[in-house]
Order: C-alpha cells, then structure tokens, then sequence
C-alpha cells in the first residue's frame, strides 16, 4: 500500500468514527429530551389530579369542618375517592401515595361497615389517614420545597 492510500483509508476510517459517535450522541440527547418532556407532560398531570383529590378529602380537615362526619357522609366521601380512583387520578399515583390512599379507603370501608355512627376516635383515625395522603401527595409533587431556582 503506498502512503496515500493508507492516509486516505485512515481518513475514512476517522469520518466512519465520528459519523458513529455523532449519531450515538444525538440518540441519547434525542433519548433525554423525550423523557424530560415525559417527566413535565406526567407532573403536570399529576398536580391536576392530586389537587382534585387533596380537595375531595376536606370532610377529614382537623380545623372547622364543614360538616359534621357522619356514617353516611363517610360512604360519600369513599365513593367520590373511588371514582376519582378510577375517573381522574388512580393512574398517577406514586407507590408511597397509592398506600395513603388505599389505607385511607381501608378505614373509610371499616367505618361504614358498621351500623353506629363513628366515634371520635375513628373520626381521628380517619383524619390522621386523610392527612397522611395529602402529605404523600405533597412530597410526591414537591409542592412544599423551596424552588431550586430560587438558590
């Protein structure tokens, strides 16, 4: 082989090379950006759905309720909880809040399951419930941490 061959063979070679390499690179940005607009497409729908269900546990709030929680109110509060379940939210929670809720809707269903209506220290129970949801939902939305952009 004479030398302009060879260099010519290693030109090539270097093009091929970077050709490769390029390709690779734009296939994982391309990879990147798919999964950040995922990631924004999933929290923005996930913020919608979790304020709605944030919303529909306002008959547990600990300070001035509304309504008295009567049996009755509680079999309300687990079918609107379900239907937003299965309508609006199920899909988007995460494994922590999906626990919160089903502990929640566990003791709404303990609640209803009996004839009396329930004493104070089930109403707490399930507000305790009601509260440990919201905070899941909070973390998993990071709505209570300071913006990082701020810093």
């Amino acid at each position: 082989m004479t030398g302009e061959v060879v260099v010519g063979l290693l030109g090539l070679v270097g093009v091929l090379v970077t050709a490769v390499i390029t390709a690779l690179a734009t296939a994982a940005k391309v990879k990147q950006d798919l999964e950040a607009d995922y990631d924004l497409a999933l929290r923005s729908e996930r913020l919608a759905a979790y304020r709605e269900l944030w919303h529909r546990t306002e008959p547990l709030a600990k300070y001035f309720r509304a309504d008295e929680v009567t049996r009755r109110r509680l079999r309300e509060l687990g079918t609107e909880l379900r239907s937003w379940y299965f309508h609006t939210g199920g899909i988007y929670l995460t494994e922590r809040s999906r626990d919160a809720y089903f502990a929640l809707m566990d003791g709404l269903t303990a609640a209803v399951a009996v004839e009396d209506e329930p004493d104070p220290t089930k109403v707490e129970d399930l507000r305790e419930r009601g509260s440990a949801l919201r905070s899941s939902l909070v973390e998993d939305v990071r709505t209570r941490r300071e913006s990082e952009l701020g810093r």
